[in-house]
């Protein structure tokens, strides 16, 4: 069993060692990238601007994976603030709305009207979130649906966010390895 466990460690820090390897190879092109569509930007005339926005937005998205790799291979502190989650949700849901794999898919956000404002890293929120209305969307079929639902749990001081869809669900051999570090099915 510490064989076992002793393997998973060295993969994890092999793992953490090329994450900080690809993050400095994307980063630097990136940077230059998201520095030319700003410029763009500022010039192009207003019906190529929401376009090149969109592009920053994309970039942006890759940068800030970028960091959530280096992140995993040397964590950074939490950065606290409070989080208001209708709002946080409701701006990922209409990014990824756009995105080619949400075509023909319905996006629903449920809030209570009684969720309060949480303390929380917003970044890491809005990964999670990202990642999980993306493997929803794969899992969806054109013409189905995700639904992002959150409520306060009644009676306890926490909430609860819930994303479902119409797709077909997880294979019962496969659902005891999703919290698995990088496990894919691709």
């Amino acid at each position: 069993q510490f064989q076992t466990q002793l393997a998973e460690y060295e993969k994890y820090a092999a793992l953490a060692q090329l994450a900080l390897g690809a993050a400095h190879e994307i980063n630097n092109p990136l940077l230059g990238i998201l520095s030319h569509l700003e410029l763009e930007a500022r010039s192009a005339p207003e019906a190529r601007r929401q376009e090149i926005q969109q592009c920053i937005e994309g970039a942006t998205r890759i940068s800030f994976t970028v960091r959530s790799l280096l992140n995993y291979a040397r964590p950074a502190p939490l950065r606290l603030s409070h989080v208001n989650l209708e709002r946080m949700i409701a701006d990922t849901l209409s990014f990824l709305q756009h995105q080619p794999l949400f075509l023909g898919i319905q996006l629903e956000l449920h809030v209570d009207p009684d969720t309060p404002a949480i303390t929380a890293d917003a970044n890491q929120i809005s990964q999670i979130m990202t990642n999980l209305l993306l493997n929803a969307a794969q899992a969806t079929p054109a013409g189905g649906s995700i639904t992002v639902t959150v409520e306060k749990v009644k009676f306890e001081d926490r909430l609860s966010i819930r994303v479902t869809d119409t797709g077909e669900g997880i294979p019962a051999d496969v659902l005891p390895h999703v919290f698995e570090p990088f496990f894919t099915t691709k």
